[in-house]
């Protein structure tokens, strides 16, 4: 993933400042209804009234709610303001008790839950009107801005089809010229390309000088150089210049201009988030890191003899494995297998369950502590077993968290001999940290045999990633602990 230093939060501030606005509105008007107006001011109903901004701006900041949110029909926003409203009184209400409100929290339940309900129905009809008005403004500006295109033969159905095709635009294309326009083709321009093709640079400079132009969109791939003189011109008479310095051809990937070391640059990458998000997770890390440190020192006390009673020798096991680019790391487990395991697991590769040796998974690790012993059913029983199914093994595994090696959730970090036989679009899954769950793990992964359909998930994590995703597979992989499904 790509972190971008440009942040996205103020692309929509419009519709964030009605929203907190009409939260405050909302808190009032059923103060008013139990006819206590007159508390707002007061010092519990103020900090409710904190409470409330914090949350919105929080969820706001999480879980990127105005996201093409010109685009949403009438049900799509429905859903997306029930969603945004429920995240809303989530956080408000984990707020009460971290900031020791509970006292006012019991006494106000009515109160706030009401206030969520008022916010749902207010903030739908808010953003439906609003974005009426700005879909109006923006189609009202796109008479007035008039756009020349600049391009060649070869790519002026493919510049005319992706410029038009936008979605509000906020522009109309008046007029097309071409670089390498020839005369003799003018019929052929005029019938089978576009009638508004009408010359070449010299041409559009002329009409540029005294038609009604606003703005002009460069794609000339290749030939820039050739056409210097042309910006220049442009430049000179202070007409504002869209340069295009490449297409999207990929939905997979993003793209974003930038400048870098005196250039401007296209930036492609599998995810490209706001500088505000990669903080938010970092910040996730930090209090999951510090709380599973702590579990991990209680548990500790419990697993450690277990382990030694087992198989005397060190309780912990650490094992180099790949990280974000291709770093290596030292990531750290309880030891659920005997200490030769690793020189064992050679004679144990015509057993592996996944395709194409780039991930090892075996049912009945005999490599597994205790794994000898047998319930009733035959399945083994020993502590290594019991560890691993229960998830114990991973605990340790907060401490790289916490170091910074590994993030809550990201994509299971490769072992070095697994990586050494990755082939080039395997490569995409440490593009970010790897992480103590993910995607893969919340989905069955003691199902999945096949190492192409890990790589698919992961990839579906990384391209579509948010603080909100991340909070979803901690949900579910807390679920999942209470219910070992999943784990072997």
């Amino acid at each position: 993933m790509y972190k971008k230093n440009n942040s996205e939060l103020l692309k929509h501030f419009d519709f964030l400042l009605g929203d907190i606005i009409i939260l405050q509105l909302s808190f009032y008007q059923i103060l008013c209804m139990y006819r206590r107006g007159h508390l707002y001011g007061k010092e519990k109903f103020g900090l409710t009234a904190l409470v409330f901004l914090a949350a919105i701006l929080i969820v706001t900041v999480a879980t990127e709610p105005y996201k093409s949110i010109l685009k949403r029909g009438w049900f799509k926003e429905l859903t997306e303001t029930l969603k945004f409203t429920f995240f809303i009184a989530m956080v408000a209400i984990l707020c009460f008790y971290l900031w020791r409100t509970r006292e006012l929290l019991n006494m106000r339940r009515p109160i706030i839950a009401l206030t969520m309900v008022c916010f749902f129905v207010y903030s739908y009809i808010f953003h439906q009107v609003w974005k009426y008005f700005v879909r109006l403004r923006i189609s009202r500006q796109s008479v007035l801005r008039s756009m020349v295109v600049f391009t060649d033969e070869e790519h002026v159905e493919e510049v005319l089809s992706h410029l038009e095709g936008a979605a509000l635009k906020e522009y109309t294309v008046s007029k097309v010229f071409l670089m390498d326009y020839q005369e003799k083709n003018r019929k052929y321009y005029q019938k089978e390309l576009d009638a508004r093709i009408f010359g070449d640079a010299r041409d559009m400079i002329d009409y540029s000088l005294h038609g009604h132009v606003d703005e002009v969109f460069f794609y000339l791939p290749g030939h820039q150089n050739d056409a210097a003189w042309v910006y220049r011109d442009f430049a000179d008479m202070g007409i504002p210049i869209h340069d295009a310095i490449g297409v999207i051809r990929s939905s997979s990937m993003k793209q974003i201009p930038e400048k870098m070391g005196g250039y401007l640059v296209s930036t492609t990458a599998i995810n490209i988030v706001p500088a505000g998000y990669v903080i938010l997770k970092r910040l996730l890390d930090i209090i999951g890191g510090l709380v599973g440190c702590a579990i991990t020192g209680i548990l500790c006390i419990f697993v450690g003899p277990a382990i030694y009673k087992a198989d005397p020798g060190p309780i912990f096991y650490s094992q180099e494995r790949i990280g974000k680019g291709g770093s290596r790391f030292k990531m750290y487990k309880f030891r659920s297998m005997y200490q030769d395991a690793d020189k064992r697991k050679a004679e144990l590769m015509d057993q592996n369950e996944m395709k194409d040796g780039l991930m090892f998974k075996m049912k009945d690790d005999p490599r597994v502590i205790g794994s000898e012993k047998k319930d009733k059913n035959g399945n083994p029983k020993g502590i290594g077993n019991f560890i691993r199914k229960t998830s114990i093994d991973e605990f340790p595994q907060f401490w790289n968290v916490l170091k910074g090696d590994m993030s809550l959730v990201g994509v299971r970090p490769p072992l070095v001999s697994e990586w050494e036989n990755y082939e080039l679009h395997h490569r995409a899954r440490i593009s970010a940290r790897p992480g103590l769950t993910g995607l893969w793990q919340v989905s069955g992964r003691s199902d999945i045999k096949d190492f192409e359909d890990v790589v698919n998930l992961d990839l579906e994590y990384l391209q579509n990633w948010t603080p909100g995703l991340d909070v979803k597979i901690i949900l579910k992989t807390i679920g999942l602990l209470f219910t070992h499904k999943g784990a072997e």
